[in-house]
């Protein structure tokens, strides 16, 4: 008998392990995308108000942090406009996203102003001034002497 009319016995033939894999695969990636969302949406809940945090900050702070442009794609299907506080987030320059999900750059830019986040002159966040230090490295914009534990990371 060969390898495919065995394979056929035993569940479908090569086509259908393959499908069955690519299933398995696919369900796995959902399950992993929902878990990053849903860990993002959690990080951000705890940006405290007068404060914001960075693409690539809250990437790191649920342990992905390659993972900058994820967390804006997590943020721009927030489930919980006014809940969770996307607006806190800004680009690693403190640049206001152009395409902010809930009313562009201007509706983001008025929510931070009404909680006292300061801004420079061209338009970006002062982060020196208003960075939420959670997870920062010791000299990174907005991190203080002693915020940072040794491997880096701020306590939540």
């Amino acid at each position: 008998m060969g390898a495919s009319r065995g394979a056929e016995l035993r569940g479908g033939g090569m086509r259908g392990d393959r499908e069955r894999d690519d299933r398995e695969r696919d369900d796995r990636q959902c399950d992993d995308r929902a878990g990053f969302f849903d860990a993002v949406y959690d990080m951000v809940d705890q940006i405290p108000r007068g404060r914001v945090a960075t693409y690539g900050q809250i990437a790191r702070l649920v342990g992905w942090p390659r993972r900058a442009r994820f967390v804006g794609y997590a943020l721009h299907g927030n489930p919980r406009p006014g809940v969770t506080p996307c607006h806190r987030v800004v680009f690693a320059d403190g640049s206001l996203a152009r395409g902010f999900a809930f009313g562009g750059e201007g509706a983001q830019r008025a929510l931070l102003e009404a909680e006292g986040i300061t801004f420079l002159p061209d338009g970006r966040v002062d982060l020196a001034a208003c960075r939420w230090e959670a997870g920062l490295r010791p000299g990174e914009v907005g991190a203080r002497r002693g915020d940072a534990d040794a491997d880096g990371r701020a306590s939540l």
